[in-house]
């Protein structure tokens, strides 16, 4: 039996606590929040958003941009309120994390995408979601999809603490957590540094990169150049060659938060212009626009289809793979430094000669071992979670389709 997915929730208006996370459209994922570049709002603001405050256990559904994401709020992200670009939902009596399965299954998303309105710019009506019907299996069936999900969440947060952990673990070698950025009204370039830079702009000499740099360029083992540690990977796919189906990677599939990337698979001949290199496996990718988010991933070492990467990423294979994962995290810690060399406003990009002559510390090999073990872990819980998810939605279909044939 079913009922209306109105009937299953509510929405309410709430008192204000301090500080308040702001989750933006862009935070919705399917089933968990975003939590790489967590926003909060200062208490002068609490007056124009108490209709938005988030509690636990609430699900959220993006309306407008990306459609019909579908997320909960757990207590890691209370208290918190959440922008025009999502609506708010909260469980009357199903439990939230079933029906958070069921919406980020097949015939939920369905359900969800066929609300749509609009032409140009399409979006979901909070109505039109009251009105989306709710399968009900039983409890038993219910709560072993939710204890799914549960676990899946739990096993993302075991994930992030590893890899904490092996940031930490660098941080505190290269004293990064130890560092003062001074912040100075005026500085100061030779005409000299000018012409030897082959750059002009004041972002590039900007004072605050240099304690990050000179925290690499003091380490007591000594640094050299991403060049010198790694094998950099040309365009060496040629589309119009290409047959059969592909794993395509963009830079839009490389999750900023962990790391971990997806793929699409796509018929070779309607591969984008852009899909410019092969991968062999075990590729760090490192995204050339807008460097500073962090869009930096490790490549599967054994891949089960031929896969292509956008030419947008500059792509290396580390000399000593036992390194690989040390000099990943190092990148991923230092990502706000490529600023310092980007091009461009509204759009920065970052030439692959910069990515090239990056300094990156030379770490003995016991850092390395102990990093790449954390990371090995985080990567292989987090992967845990991707499969209960998995499950989880198939389970859901599997009894809506039982239930049809009935």
């Amino acid at each position: 039996m079913s009922g209306p997915f109105g009937s299953a929730f509510h929405v309410q208006n709430y008192d204000f606590r301090s500080p308040y996370r702001y989750i933006r459209g862009r935070d919705v994922k399917p089933f968990f929040l975003l939590n790489d570049d967590n926003r909060y709002l200062p208490a002068s603001h609490f007056y124009r958003l108490q209709q938005y405050e988030v509690r636990n256990n609430d699900l959220m559904i993006s309306v407008v941009g990306t459609l019909g994401n579908v997320a909960i709020c757990t207590e890691e992200e209370v208290p918190a309120m959440f922008s025009c670009k999502s609506t708010l939902f909260r469980s009357n009596e199903a439990d939230p994390y079933f029906l958070l399965a069921y919406l980020n299954s097949a015939p939920g998303q369905l359900c969800l995408l066929r609300r749509q309105r609009g032409a140009i710019q399409g979006g979901l009506n909070i109505e039109d979601l009251r009105t989306i019907p709710v399968p009900r299996f039983g409890q038993e069936s219910e709560q072993a999809i939710a204890d799914k999900v549960r676990v899946a969440h739990r096993s993302l947060i075991i994930s992030s603490q590893k890899y904490e952990a092996a940031q930490q673990l660098l941080e505190s070698e290269l004293v990064l957590d130890k560092l003062t950025y001074p912040n100075p009204v005026g500085y100061v370039a030779q005409f000299s540094e000018l012409g030897a830079a082959h750059r002009a702009d004041a972002e590039y000499f900007h004072v605050r990169y240099e304690a990050f740099l000179s925290a690499v360029r003091n380490y007591s083992r000594g640094c050299q150049p991403v060049n010198k540690l790694t094998k950099q990977i040309l365009p060496n796919f040629d589309r119009r060659k290409a047959s059969g189906e592909v794993s395509y990677i963009e830079i839009g599939d490389v999750s900023v938060s962990n790391g971990s990337y997806s793929e699409t698979k796509v018929a070779a001949k309607d591969l984008p212009a852009n899909a410019k290199i092969e991968l062999s496996g075990g590729e760090i990718i490192i995204s050339q626009v807008r460097p500073t988010r962090g869009a930096i991933a490790i490549v599967d070492d054994k891949l089960s289809h031929k896969a292509v990467c956008s030419g947008a990423f500059y792509v290396c294979t580390s000399n000593e793979v036992s390194h690989r994962e040390i000099i990943w995290v190092y990148l991923r810690c230092m990502k706000s430094v490529f600023e310092k060399f980007c091009g461009g406003t509204s759009y920065p990009t970052i030439d692959s000669r910069y990515i090239g002559r990056f300094p990156v510390p030379l770490f003995d090999d016991g850092l390395a071992s102990r990093i790449k073990t954390l990371v090995v872990q985080a990567k292989n819980t987090q992967l845990e979670s991707v499969r209960l998810l998995d499950q989880a939605k198939t389970r859901v279909e599997q009894l809506i389709e039982a239930a049809i044939k009935r």
